[in-house]
């Protein structure tokens, strides 16, 4: 899958770029593992015509938009194990877009074409313009995008479809601030009882927005012994007890999360809450608990180094 280069000066830039993305659409060579970084590169460079070439903010979109969907030869011909590829989509080309975007005048020919590109996305990389859209799109147009997606997702007969519809409104709800309709759309699409993933994203967003109590009560759903993603909760708890003047509880999930796994960035944390005066104190205890035990992990022997 090789990138011709621009070469007709005669012919105009824009239609030179969308014939080299139309020939994009149309290769047939499979592209190994070994070569996905190269293929990588040589969209990369595309990338960078298009950016030097396009100065006018909708073609500019425009054209990046039609990189997007390329998407379907690119990964169906291609061994992106390694991740060089769908890098390029999530990262290179949204930025670019955003750069066109944010300057374009016309915001609600803007969405709509991001409504458009985001209708088939079978490699869940165009997702990255939607959970971008606040850098530049105003509310009204971001309301009117989840307006579409609710829509969507409300005439989407089977379950995957409909929520990949409702994580497009979580997206939107979660870079707009709304908590309320980030959880509303959770349960839509889980129930009400979204689990602990979702009741630790629910917690985040609320915590995002400043209503730290209320995404404490999320984390106390969560059953008592539960370990799955104990890590993401305690940061949120960390967060939350900081924000609320807690320093006890603050001070307890510090420590349960380092003899969860004991390192010194974490041991230093724990002591940033309890004061650097129970420094050694703290330290001569958790080592006797390290020596003492039956067993002694790799994690535990990396901290008494």
């Amino acid at each position: 899958m090789t990138i011709t280069r621009l070469k007709r000066k005669s012919m105009p830039v824009e239609k030179e770029l969308k014939s080299r993305l139309s020939t994009l659409k149309r290769s047939k060579r499979f592209v190994r593992w070994g070569e996905s970084a190269g293929l990588a590169r040589e969209l990369r460079e595309l990338l960078q015509q298009i950016e030097d070439q396009v100065k006018d903010a909708q073609a500019g979109c425009t054209l990046v938009a039609d990189f997007y969907t390329t998407d379907r030869s690119v990964f169906g011909l291609c061994d992106d194990s390694s991740g060089h590829v769908g890098d390029v989509y999530r990262y290179d080309a949204c930025e670019l877009f955003a750069r066109y975007a944010k300057p374009c005048a016309d915001k609600s020919w803007l969405s709509r074409l991001i409504l458009k590109t985001s209708l088939k996305d079978d490699y869940g990389v165009r997702d990255a313009l939607v959970d971008n859209a606040a850098e530049f799109l105003p509310e009204a147009q971001l309301r009117w995008l989840i307006d579409q997606y609710q829509q969507l997702a409300e005439k989407e007969p089977e379950e995957f479809p409909r929520r990949h519809w409702l994580y497009q409104v979580e997206s939107l709800a979660r870079q707009l601030k709304d908590a309320p309709l980030f959880e509303q759309t959770r349960r839509a699409a889980w129930g009400d009882e979204p689990g602990t993933a979702g009741c630790v994203d629910i917690a985040r967003v609320y915590l995002e927005c400043g209503e730290e109590q209320t995404a404490l009560t999320w984390l106390e759903r969560i059953p008592a012994g539960e370990s799955f993603e104990q890590q993401e909760r305690d940061e949120l708890l960390l967060a939350i007890h900081g924000r609320q003047g807690n320093q006890q509880q603050q001070a307890e999930v510090a420590r349960r999360s380092f003899r969860r796994q004991r390192s010194r960035s974490v041991f230093e944390r724990w002591i940033s809450i309890v004061g650097d005066d129970q420094r050694n104190e703290l330290l001569n205890q958790e080592v006797r608990i390290i020596l003492d035990a039956p067993l002694l992990s790799l994690t535990d022997a990396a901290f008494l180094v």
